[in-house]
């Protein structure tokens, strides 16, 4: 009995061991993910300056896919869609942008 016990108590042990790494794996995934999305987003913005408007919205599209409530990635994108003549996806994108930047 009491080594039956032992053995259920080192597999809870184990498993709470194992959901704190996972966690913490998932923690710094997310940080990660923010830290990319700000890189992209940088890297979008020097685009956009140099009006390479497509690379521009290359970059903002990988921010918003590491951060869907990135609002200046939106923002930023919608003047990149605005400059080539697409300014329907341009009020889209900044539409976005006002979303997410009231959250």
């Amino acid at each position: 009995m009491c080594k039956n016990l032992a053995i259920i108590l080192s597999l809870i042990l184990l498993n709470t061991v194992a959901v704190a790494a996972e966690q913490s794996i998932q923690q710094d995934l997310i940080h990660d993910k923010a830290i990319l999305a700000e890189e992209y987003s940088n890297i979008g913005s020097s685009f956009l300056r140099l009006k390479k408007y497509h690379k521009a919205i290359e970059n903002f599209d990988i921010t918003i896919k590491y951060d869907p409530s990135y609002a200046s990635a939106y923002n930023s994108k919608g003047t990149a869609l605005d400059d080539p003549g697409k300014p329907l996806e341009a009020i889209e994108n900044s539409d976005y942008a006002e979303a997410y930047s009231n959250n």
